[in-house]
């Protein structure tokens, strides 16, 4: 008797789980390269403001995606 050590929905969870800090990470590096080659490369606290903005976009365009496409159980 085999036993499947992740379901199909429990993969997907931990895939969106990594999904979010990865995208806060690359926009972020992102942000503060775009900063960089301006010349005005960020500070910690302000790396830290940025990686916070982004994680705050992200959670609310999440939101209103499960607003606008709810999930059928």
């Amino acid at each position: 008797m085999e036993s499947k050590s992740e379901t199909p929905k429990t993969e997907n969870a931990s895939k969106n789980l990594l999904l979010v800090p990865a995208l806060v990470l690359v926009l972020s590096l992102a942000t503060w390269f775009f900063f960089h080659i301006e010349s005005m490369p960020l500070t910690a606290p302000e790396t830290t403001v940025v990686a916070g903005g982004w994680f705050v976009v992200l959670f609310l365009c999440r939101l209103l995606w499960q607003r606008i496409h709810p999930t059928k159980r």
